[in-house]
């Protein structure tokens, strides 16, 4: 390649890496060292800044104003805890004004939240997202839900409406609701839900999730104790989801240990052309059709292991054989039934291999890659450059399979920084990527884009199965587990007061 056109991709990239930076100005507010509040950081926040928050507790509502902020727990969920003040029934967290993915909201447990007014009625006890698509990843979402059982409300933990949000690597536990006590998703909304737990969920229908007239894709979720408790005039069901019209898809969702009262342990359809493909469903119980219910539209099921069996292509009803499903290790013992037993059309696991049943390939802790060889075809060089380049920033180009790979400069994030990066090694005598390169290495579980990893932590055993309506947010500690719920939250820090 001649030095005119080296210089041209440098030049490129470059030009890129400019166009696509954050801008100039861009500042990062900390709360509560410059800012009192969150919300009052947010108010003088313009796009593109950081809202950076403090461990601790915050007795607020926040609403992100339609700005393409982030707004972050530095310390992590665990250690950072946002709910209303003291005395208000209210939504914790809202997206009301058109909010884009460029709005973000991470690192907070997200708790004790009531719901808002809207035309359905109450909704989005913990985070309402209303003609608004922001970007909501690695949260927890507990005790969210109404003060009273006879107070319905429409997603207890998550409300969708008119929103094509991005909710990903949430783990979203023991929240109420009458429709989706983790999350509702309603007319008019495509969200992208992808990684999360929904564990230990109550409402009359989907105690994890509810769908209503939505296509939505509900990709690589983990279902377990989730609980649906109506039984009235009309059916219900839906321990895990409860789905009424529209055509979503279900693809690499496992549920184990969901409920219900009436039909469905794991899934209820009702009037849906739902697609569910290489999911697994086994040992939910159901007052009648045990793990999977469907009624008017038959489903279309392909390549899952349903308990009980279902028709369809690829399908089976065996033990998954999960490590050790009663303490919430849902991952797959080696050898059959679940592993590449997925639909061979379905894009292979880390691993490479064909793909497994359920929502935790079983290769994802070991599978081999080069860095820097972002297109694997087993050579890095100026192809895997324009590979990144077209996965960043042009609409329906092929993802990659290993994210890791991308990172060219293996700073854990992949941006146009791992091109500027590789092109200077190819072209420039810039430095080599790191390993593994030249040769192929192991992928870690902390590698940029990991999703698909297992409970962070042992689940609770003790949970009750078919239990009986409880306040959230008020249940003794002891009452389903000693890590359940924050019913009283930690210590504020010194010098805030609810």
């Amino acid at each position: 390649m001649t030095a005119t056109l080296r210089t041209f991709f440098l030049l490129l990239a470059t030009l890129i890496a400019t166009c696509f930076a954050p801008p100039a100005d861009a500042a990062t507010l900390q709360v509560p060292a410059q800012h009192a509040t969150i919300q009052g950081a947010i108010g003088v926040a313009v796009a593109g800044d950081i809202v950076a928050v403090a461990p601790g507790n915050y007795f607020e509502q926040i609403d992100f104003l339609g700005k393409a902020i982030t707004v972050v727990g530095t310390g992590g969920a665990a250690q950072t805890f946002l709910q209303p003040p003291v005395g208000v029934d209210a939504t914790v967290v809202t997206f009301q004004s058109g909010e884009t993915p460029s709005s973000v909201l991470t690192g907070f447990t997200i708790q004790n939240g009531r719901g808002s007014t809207m035309t359905q009625g109450l909704c989005g006890g913990g985070i309402l997202c209303t003609n608004a698509s922001p970007t909501i990843t690695s949260n927890t979402i507990t005790a969210n839900g109404p003060t009273t059982p006879t107070t319905g409300i429409f997603g207890g933990g998550i409300c969708c409406l008119n929103s094509n949000a991005v909710i990903t690597d949430n783990r979203i536990h023991d929240n109420e609701g009458t429709w989706g006590a983790g999350l509702w998703i309603g007319p008019l909304s495509l969200p992208h839900v992808e990684g999360n737990q929904f564990l230990d969920n109550d409402a009359w229908r989907g105690g994890g999730i509810a769908l209503e007239s939505t296509d939505a894709v509900i990709h690589r979720n983990i279902f377990i104790g989730n609980h649906a408790s109506f039984i009235g005039g009309s059916i219900g069901g839906g321990g895990g989801i409860y789905i009424t019209g529209g055509a979503p898809t279900l693809t690499h969702n496992t549920f184990y240990d969901n409920s219900a009262d009436d039909m469905g342990g794991a899934v209820f359809s009702q009037g849906s052309a739902v697609v569910v493909r290489n999911c697994i469903m086994w040992g939910n119980p159901a007052l009648a059709a045990s793990d999977f219910s469907s009624f008017d539209v038959a489903p279309v099921v392909t390549y899952s292991n349903i308990a009980g069996g279902w028709p369809g292509v690829g399908n089976i009803n065996t033990d998954p054989l999960f490590v050790d499903a009663p303490n919430g290790d849902l991952n797959l013992s080696p050898g059959p039934p679940c592993i590449d037993s997925g639909d061979p059309l379905s894009p292979p696991d880390p691993d490479l291999t064909i793909a497994d049943m359920g929502a935790l390939p079983t290769g994802q802790f070991a599978p081999l890659f080069r860095r820097s060889d972002c297109n694997a075809d087993g050579a890095a060089n100026i192809s895997d450059a324009i590979f990144t380049l077209n996965a960043l920033f042009v609409a329906g180009s092929t993802a990659p399979i290993c994210d890791e790979a991308c990172d060219t400069n293996s700073d854990s994030v992949v941006n146009v920084a791992d091109v500027v990066f590789q092109l200077a090694f190819l072209f420039q005598s810039g430095p080599a990527p790191a390993a593994p390169y030249p040769n192929c290495g192991m992928q870690t579980p902390t590698g940029p884009g990991w999703k698909d990893r297992p409970l962070p932590v042992p689940y609770r055993p003790d949970r009750r199965t078919m239990r009986p309506w409880r306040r959230p947010g008020l249940a003794p500690a002891g009452e389903i587990g000693p890590e359940a719920k924050t019913a009283a939250p930690p210590t504020p820090l010194a010098g805030r007061t609810p």
